[in-house]
Formats: structure tokens, C-alpha cells, sequence
């Protein structure tokens, strides 16, 4: 909730610090205006945002309009000025649905209803404003034509819808893709296996300042399924960091090393945890291979010094994954997925006695989303995990779901 309260903080004093500039337009050259907007496009570029070009009947630019965009649920005005080339940009929205409302003097004022913001797509208009004194039926012909012309660029951005709406949900495998700023997940895994039986997870995603760094924290929750040993409760707390070293979540090419330390809050009586504090580091790779498929690579390495077993033994622990995913975006909320994950865990007590355990697993899988209008984002997903090797005859069955929503704005 601190996060959260800083976040929203930082955007709103953000927010208010361009309106303001937009507001001074009456001491501020176009330019400046223009400048302004720049800095604050590459501020909330991972931002909801309302961006076009504003021409007159020629063709020609208008600079000086102002352009006011309103949430049509909370009534949420936002505020900006045409620049010098006609172009404007209003930022950061929340996605939902808003009415554009375009004036300058000289000319007639313009309203465009059911702007669509979704997620971080921008979206971009190019809108032709009439000069006043125009007929009345020439105005009409005009208004037909400019509304086809809209009708028409409406429908060409629906035929490239984003695929990659999904790209951050990893099953098994870890992507290399971050939650998108302003965003928070909050993830429920079940998985069952003949050995274990259920076990749960609960787990968070949160973006810090930027969707280039972020945190995540996981915890075993054993608390809604009972295990074979009749046991219940919490495992090991797992807290993670992660950064853009190469890419973004827009990129062909995305790699984003992480690092983390878990803390001994399972009981080890009751089998639940390591019995020691553990470290890890991990390092994915993620690549669009094409328009619909994509590839997700991972190599993790964990240890946890005097780790302990039910019995009391003490010993060290080192765990070894690599993981691989390949996705196809079958559709823009629909994607189908194929995962692989190798696992090798090694005991050492302090005799030097030596155990390796080994885990080797094929899964299909597929994932959904349901899209709400004010940013909710529920994700479902299901994978069918099968031993193969020193596995086999080992399956099991995974659930997934994330709910996703951006965070809560204050006024």
C-alpha cells in the first residue's frame, strides 16, 4: 500500500505540473508548449495517452488549440495545447473511454466521443477543424467525409490488434516482460501432483516508478488445500527484483536479470520450509519470433545455507532451473503455450554426503483474458504439466489465475 501511495502521488503531482503549463499558454510560445509535451511523452511513455495532429481544410497545421479530454465515468478533465506542426499529446489517462473536445479561436469547436484508451496504446487522431462562417450544407458534406475518414482509421487500427496483450503471463516459465507502469498484478497458482498432492501459491507484481524496474513477491500458501501429510500453512516468503537490461515490453528482444532472497517463515516440522534464508538470481530472455509467436528462455540458481529437513538434519541446498516456453498469440486475448522445465537440486550436509534430486517436465498449456472497462484485466490459465526422463510417470495438473488493474487514483 506504500508503493501504491507513493506511485500515485508521484503521477498525480506529475499530472498537475502539465496542466499547469498547458494553462499558461497565454505566456508560453508554442514552442515551449511543444517542448513541455515532449518531455512529458517520454515521461509516461508506458502511460495511457491521447496523441494526434490537429489540420485545418488545407491541410495546414493549427497550433494553439486546446484540446481537452474528459473521462466519461469520473469526469476527469485533462488539458493540452496544439504545437507548432498541429500535434498534441494528453497524458497520463486511465484507460477507459473519454470525449475529446478540440477549440480555437477561428474556428469551430470540435467534439469526438468514445476515444478509446487501452492499457498503454495510445490512442491517435487526426482531426480536421472547420473555420467558422463555413455554409451550412458545406459544413454537413464536410462532417460526412471527416466522419468516414475517422470510420476508416478506426477500422484499419482494429485489423492490428495487440497481440502481445498477454506477453507477461508466464505458466511455468518466467518472461522476461514487467508489469506496465502504473499497473499491479496479484496472481493464484494450484498445482496437484501424485507425490505432494495440492499446493498453492499466491504472489505479487508491482512496477517501480517505471515498468523498467520491478518487485515480486511470492508466498507457498498451503492454506485452501490440505497436502497428504494432513499439514496446512505457509512456506518460505520469496522477495524479488528485476530490471530492462536490454529491451522493453514493446521490443522484439527483451532481457531483464532479477535477484532475490527468501526468508525462513515456513515451519519445518511440518515440511513447509527450508529451515535457512536462501538467495537467488535468475536471468530470462524473451523474443518475438514473429508477429504470433514468441520465445521465453530462463536460468535461475538458488541456495539456501543451513537448510533443514524434517528431521533436523542441516545441509546446503543448491537448486539449478532452466526453463523454456514457446507462445502462440492465437488471438489477442488467447494464447496457447508449449513449456519445458528442467530442475536439479543438490543436499550437502556437512559429512559431504551428497543427494540429487532431478525433475524434468513437458507442458501445454493456454491462457485467456477477460478486459473490463475500467482497466481490470482478469487472466485465467491452465497447463498439464507431464514428467518425461528421470520424471516420467510423474503428471500433474496447473492452474492459474492473475487479476491485473492499474493503481487506485486519489483526488
Amino acid at each position: 500500500m506504500k508503493a501504491q501511495s507513493v506511485a500515485t502521488g508521484i503521477i498525480l503531482f506529475i499530472c498537475g505540473a502539465g496542466l499547469s503549463l498547458s494553462a499558461a499558454g497565454s505566456t508560453q510560445s508554442h514552442r515551449e508548449v511543444a517542448a513541455s509535451r515532449t518531455v512529458r511523452l517520454l515521461r509516461f511513455a508506458a502511460v495511457g495517452r491521447i496523441s494526434g495532429r490537429l489540420l485545418d481544410q488545407h491541410g495546414t497545421s493549427v497550433s494553439g488549440a486546446d484540446v481537452l479530454a474528459k473521462n466519461i465515468v469520473s469526469d476527469e478533465a485533462f488539458k493540452d495545447i496544439s504545437a507548432d506542426d498541429g500535434t498534441f499529446i494528453v497524458a497520463p489517462l486511465v484507460p477507459g473511454v473519454y470525449q475529446l473536445t478540440i477549440t480555437k479561436e477561428g474556428f469551430k469547436s470540435r467534439i469526438i466521443d468514445d476515444v478509446k484508451v487501452e492499457g498503454t496504446k495510445p490512442a491517435s487522431l487526426q482531426v480536421t477543424l472547420e473555420p467558422e462562417g463555413v455554409s451550412a450544407a458545406k459544413d454537413e458534406g464536410r462532417a460526412d467525409q471527416q466522419q468516414k475518414q475517422d470510420s476508416k482509421a478506426e477500422k484499419s487500427e482494429d485489423e492490428k490488434p495487440d497481440h502481445r496483450l498477454l506477453q507477461s503471463n508466464g505458466l511455468l516459465v518466467d518472461t522476461a516482460y514487467h508489469q506496465e507502469d502504473g499497473e499491479v498484478q496479484h496472481a493464484l497458482t494450484f498445482s496437484r501432483s501424485p507425490k505432494d498432492g495440492w499446493a498453492s501459491v499466491i504472489s505479487q507484481e508491482w512496477p517501480i516508478f517505471s515498468e523498467k524496474h520491478q518487485v515480486s513477491l511470492s508466498l507457498p500458501a498451503n492454506l485452501f488445500v490440505r497436502r497428504p501429510d494432513g499439514n496446512r500453512g505457509v512456506g518460505d516468503l520469496t522477495l524479488e527484483y528485476s530490471y530492462f537490461l536490454i529491451g522493453s515490453n514493446e521490443s522484439r528482444v527483451t532481457v531483464s536479470p532479477g535477484a532475490g532472497f527468501s526468508l525462513p517463515t515456513g515451519s519445518v516440522a511440518k515440511g513447509l520450509g527450508a529451515g535457512g534464508p536462501g538467495a537467488s538470481v535468475k536471468l530470462p530472455i524473451s523474443v518475438m519470433l514473429t508477429r504470433r509467436f514468441a520465445s521465453n528462455s530462463t536460468v535461475e540458481l538458488s541456495y539456501v545455507s543451513s537448510a533443514k529437513n524434517t528431521e533436523s538434519d542441516q545441509f546446503h541446498l543448491w537448486t539449478y532451473e532452466v526453463g523454456q516456453s514457446f507462445v502462440w498469440f492465437a488471438r489477442p486475448k488467447l494464447n496457447v503455450l508449449m513449456e519445458a522445465v528442467w530442475e536439479r537440486s543438490r543436499f550437502t550436509n556437512r559429512e559431504g554426503f551428497k543427494e540429487i534430486d532431478r525433475e524434468v517436465f513437458i507442458s501445454p498449456g493456454v491462457r485467456w483474458a477477460h478486459v473490463f472497462h475500467n482497466g481490470l484485466t482478469i487472466i485465467p490459465g491452465v497447463a498439464v504439466p507431464i514428467g518425461v526422463g528421470s520424471s516420467r510417470g510423474d503428471h500433474r495438473i496447473f492452474f492459474y489465475l492473475a487479476i491485473e488493474h492499474p493503481f487506485k487514483r486519489r483526488h
